[in-house]
């Protein structure tokens, strides 16, 4: 027994038609596989980013997860900060309705303007390191320290 893969069945010889069985297979769809799998982890990292990130040692490993997968989650970072960016610039009404709405206009007045600009650069950056098959420890490494050192900072204002 063997299995003969074809995307073009019709393609096939007909002696070789006329002695198979035919089973249909409809792709999975990508969205689904990646974020069925994944969005467990995408709620540890985006909970870590909103309210732990200068806690260094509460990041999440993401060592070793699919250089696919982290590309989502961090496109997934993105646009959740966008959406914070849009709040805090008064154009919330344009923010897509997926999700608590309430939740991340409330997130949003925890940020500046310019604090989640620099963090959405700093997630495309990491994302762009990690699709350009870099070092994915190493560069998730400098990602954290960066987010830890950038968001220290702010607090440590904030307190003066």
């Amino acid at each position: 027994t063997f299995l003969l893969i074809s995307s073009s069945p019709e393609a096939l010889l007909p002696t070789i038609r006329s002695r198979v069985q035919v089973l249909n297979f409809l792709p999975v769809p990508k969205e689904q596989s990646l974020d069925a799998e994944s969005e467990p982890l995408k709620r540890a990292v985006t909970e870590y980013v909103f309210y732990y990130a200068d806690e260094p040692l509460k990041a999440p490993d993401l060592s070793k997860v699919k250089r696919e997968e982290l590309s989502k989650i961090f496109e997934s970072l993105i646009e959740s900060h966008r959406d914070l960016l849009l709040f805090r610039v008064g154009a919330g009404e344009i923010v897509s309705p997926e999700g608590n709405l309430f939740e991340r206009e409330r997130l949003a007045k925890n940020f500046s303007e310019e604090e989640l600009e620099e963090r959405i650069e700093i997630f495309s950056q990491t994302k762009e390191k990690i699709n350009e098959n870099l070092n994915v420890k190493l560069v998730l490494a400098v990602m954290w320290d960066t987010l830890v050192a950038t968001t220290s900072d702010k607090m440590r204002t904030k307190e003066l």
